[in-house]
C-alpha cells in the first residue's frame, strides 16, 4: 500500500506526531509517490551523476577504459567510510571523492561494474 499525503495527515493528526517526527514520516512516505517511481527518480539521479563524473574526471579515456577505471574507484569508495562523506562539504572533501560518494548513495552503497557503467552512459541502463 502507497501512503497518500492525506493518509500521512491523518495518521500525524490521529496520533498527534511532533513536528520533527512528522517531517520524517513525510518525508520516508515519499509525499505519496509511489515505490517504483522514488526509485526511477534515483536511478536516474544516478545515471546523471556517473556521466557527469565521467565528463568531469574520466574525459581523456576511451568510453570503456573510463567505464572501468570509475567502477574501480568506486569498488574503492564503497570499501572505505563513504557514508562519513555524504552530506559533507565538497570544499572539504576531494571533487572526485565528493563526486563518487554521491553515485553511492544514489545507488544506496552498491558496487557498479564496468559494463552496466558502459550502458548507463550509452543510455541503455538494465536497472
Amino acid at each position: 500500500m502507497t501512503l497518500t499525503a492525506d493518509h500521512v495527515e491523518q495518521i500525524i493528526q490521529r496520533y498527534a506526531i511532533n513536528e520533527d517526527d512528522a517531517a520524517i514520516l513525510r518525508a520516508q512516505a515519499g509525499a505519496g509517490a509511489p515505490r517504483w517511481s522514488r526509485r526511477q527518480d534515483r536511478l536516474e539521479n544516478r545515471d546523471e551523476a556517473i556521466r557527469t563524473a565521467l565528463r568531469r574526471f574520466y574525459a581523456d579515456l576511451p568510453s570503456y577504459a573510463a567505464a572501468q577505471a570509475f567502477s574501480r574507484d568506486l569498488d574503492r569508495i564503497l570499501a572505505s567510510c563513504w557514508q562519513m562523506d555524504v552530506g559533507t562539504d565538497v570544499s572539504s572533501i576531494n571533487a572526485k571523492r565528493a563526486a563518487l560518494v554521491e553515485v553511492a548513495k544514489q545507488n544506496e552503497g552498491r558496487s557498479l561494474g564496468w559494463r552496466q557503467v558502459l550502458n548507463i552512459v550509452d543510455g541503455a541502463r538494465g536497472g
